[in-house]
């Protein structure tokens, strides 16, 4: 099942990459999946955030743009508003959580030997 926001129904080609994603994970150390702007990648990776974290899993979500971060934390609040989630950003450093979504260049040098586990990336 793909925890999505109430009402909401997973297209088609979601379902299937998320399964294709888990079928590989066990083979293969990381996973690319390419798509085209607008068509549901940001809702598909919350689920998905949201799915590893309902394991037990702690994630790290990394992105070039701090707009992502806030756009997916949104989405991952839409399913569940409990959900453990930080940021790490500028002065943020919210890196005990469930979840943690980051900015490549918020992992500074300094920053990043400070993290803990973290079952995906």
């Amino acid at each position: 099942m793909v925890p999505l926001p109430p009402g909401g129904v997973p297209r088609r080609w979601q379902e299937e990459a998320m399964l294709a994603i888990r079928a590989a994970l066990p083979r293969h150390r990381s996973v690319l999946v390419s798509a085209a702007t607008g068509t549901g990648k940001g809702t598909m990776i919350a689920a998905m955030v949201v799915k590893a974290a309902m394991s037990g899993k702690r994630v790290l979500f990394l992105v070039h743009r701090d707009e992502l971060i806030d756009d997916v934390m949104a989405r991952v609040r839409q399913v569940s508003r409990d959900f453990s989630c930080g940021k790490i950003r500028g002065t943020i450093n919210e890196t005990d959580r469930q979840a943690v979504f980051a900015s490549v260049q918020s992992l500074h040098k300094k920053r990043l030997p400070t993290l803990k586990h973290f079952d995906f990336v």
